[in-house]
């Protein structure tokens, strides 16, 4: 049967036959209708009222039942909807399923039910909310031995490139293809974890170590592949002829196309993402070719294909080819005007995206630090390309909570300009993922997207901080943005998070920016008071900032006790101490050694 009509129709039949008799194996009866159209195409096209039975089917009462099929039918829908394009179940069904799992006590299920929870949270831009439901994984596998291992280390690696963390996202993709060589684990894992190495080395502009990597991927036993291996195997196959693009030769990149199309196209659904990552690279190979204006803007259309298919993290992959491609050709320019003019198309369906995880972080949090931690986790990720710490807006908040203080307010108002400070650059979580590609055009559009959001979280109440998150780059004198306010205007607490914020970007480490001194920081804000700063409140930063100096010690570590227990930091440091338990137990080699 491959009539698409056909299998919705036996998807809700199965679903039907639930709700009538909600047993067991009528469970596995609908598992396996699910997973027979998994890896066929037209499981990419099946109706959305299709996928609205599945869920409404499994959040039924009747069907709360404790079984292993039906918490397997969870997992399928949440990977399903991912791969396919759909909307992502609810965090809160996504929580049961898991809670189903630790319930029935079996390993496999909880692990999965971690790398999907994992999942959920990483399609809402919330990384490292979702590392650390890969940690915890991590840690069951590594104490296991389960063969899941290494997908785990690979999904924190996707984790780790999507927030630009380049470095870390190479280092554990590292520790997953070593922990797979040792569990011998199947063909598929390592070509997923060699081609997300390659994109990263590719990112990072190590250009030879990416195609080393993508070569891997493409020469691993060629008898042993499924459907399943056709995306990285296009994905591979793509990097490799872009990385030929760079090194100027034509031929070679035609001759890898020719050699390797016709088998890979064999396990590619038409219309799929891997079938863009195919056509991509024949419109590549023309580039090299010298072809360049028809197959750039072929290669524009694919990209804009990709777009349409909302999976952010692969429409990266295409961005970046265009960048390049664009580049090579001396394009920049125009490569820079469509890609931009993509972005500002898509800002309505990340809204979108993001809004829905305000939704679901309104619906399940029991407290107001849940909240705020989660929009937190948004502000760090989306400065995580220039502050690998991720500890920028902690020590903004802290500094800012300090400057209110010393303005005359109170420890409740004192706390508002804290969670100000650190959300004040929330909106740049809408383009995290294409930051390191080219830069938006309208650097200060995350001012009103960041306070946008925090008007629609449960934070709406803090005023402070929608006002600092809008107005926190408007300028004394008047000449700021977005709004040209000046003077008293300008809300006190953008005022007090523009001088915190100035003084932490001058004084640490930054991506492509050496730090100055305290004292030189403080001069500049001294000679910009009047101009760019609030004339008092500069004074009065001056005088927070000496008497921290004062206290003795790093002046950063009087202002980083949260960063230190963020959900980020956690999760690094659980990370590093499996690893450390993994290279101790002799199982591999340290990375990098």
């Amino acid at each position: 049967m491959n009539n698409q009509d056909d299998f919705n129709a036996l998807i809700v039949a199965a679903c039907d036959k639930i709700l009538a008799a909600p047993r067991e194996e009528s469970f596995d009866g609908l598992l396996n209708t699910l997973l027979s159209t998994s890896n066929s195409p037209t499981a990419w096209s099946l109706a959305q009222s299709t996928w609205r039975a599945v869920e409404a089917m499994l959040s039924t009462p009747s069907t709360l039942v404790i079984c292993s099929s039906r918490t397997r039918a969870h997992y399928w829908l949440m990977m399903s909807s991912h791969f396919y394009g759909m909307t992502l179940p609810t965090l809160l069904l996504v929580r049961n399923a898991l809670a189903e799992a630790r319930q029935i006590g079996t390993s496999r299920l909880v692990i999965n039910g971690l790398k999907f929870l994992a999942l959920h949270h990483q399609y809402r831009f919330d990384d490292a909310g979702a590392l650390n439901y890969l940690c915890e994984g991590i840690e069951l596998a590594h104490a296991s031995d389960d063969s899941v291992h290494a997908q785990l280390w690979n999904n924190c690696g996707t984790c780790f490139m999507d927030i630009g963390a380049l470095a870390e996202s190479q280092r554990y993709l590292r520790v997953g293809l070593q922990v797979a060589a040792q569990q011998d684990s199947v063909a598929a894992d390592l070509r997923l974890l060699h081609c997300n190495l390659a994109w990263s080395l590719a990112q990072d502009g190590n250009w030879v170590g990416a195609r080393q990597a993508a070569e891997k991927v493409l020469a691993l036993d060629p008898n042993d592949q499924s459907l399943a291996d056709g995306p990285p195997l296009a994905s591979a196959l793509s990097l490799l002829v872009l990385s030929n693009v760079g090194f100027k030769n034509a031929v070679e990149a035609r001759q890898i196309l020719t050699r390797c199309v016709p088998t890979i196209s064999k396990l590619v659904p038409s219309k799929s993402l891997a079938d863009f990552h195919l056509r991509a690279a024949g419109a590549l190979v023309e580039i090299a070719e010298g072809e360049s204006v028809g197959a750039l803007r072929r290669l524009e259309r694919i990209t804009e294909d990709a777009r349409r298919t909302n999976n952010q993290s692969v429409f990266t992959e295409f961005v970046f080819m265009l960048a390049t491609a664009a580049a090579h050709l001396g394009r920049r320019a125009d490569s820079n005007r469509y890609v931009r003019g993509v972005l500002l198309d898509m800002q309505r369906n990340r809204q979108n995206i993001l809004r829905a995880g305000i939704h679901d972080v309104e619906a399940t949090a029991e407290t107001t630090s849940e909240v705020e931690s989660f929009l937190t986790r948004w502000a760090v990720a989306g400065e995580l390309s220039r502050d690998p710490t991720g500890r920028h807006c902690y020590r903004v908040g802290a500094l800012a909570a300090m400057l209110a203080t010393a303005a005359g307010h109170d420890t409740e108002v004192a706390a508002r300009f804290e969670v100000a400070g650190r959300l004040h650059d929330l909106g740049k979580i809408a383009n995290a993922r294409i930051r390191n590609i080219v830069a938006p055009e309208d650097k200060f559009a995350h001012t009103t997207a960041g306070a946008d959001l925090i008007a629609l979280s449960p934070l709406r109440s803090n005023l402070h901080a929608i006002e600092a998150a809008r107005s926190h780059h408007e300028r004394w004198a008047g000449d700021g943005e977005p709004d040209g306010l000046a003077g008293h205007a300008i809300p006190e607490a953008a005022r007090i998070v523009a001088l915190c914020d100035a003084f932490d970007v001058m004084t640490q480490p930054r991506v492509g920016r050496q730090p100055i001194s305290v004292d030189q920081a403080l001069a500049e804000i001294s000679a910009c008071a009047g101009t760019q700063f609030d004339p008092v409140l500069a004074r009065k930063l001056i005088n927070v900032v000496t008497h921290l100096q004062s206290l003795g010690g790093d002046l950063a570590s009087h202002l980083e006790q949260d960063a230190n227990n963020s959900t980020l930091q956690q999760a690094r440091e659980r990370l590093a101490r499996v690893e450390g338990q993994i290279y101790a137990a002799g199982k591999m080699e340290a990375v990098g050694a």
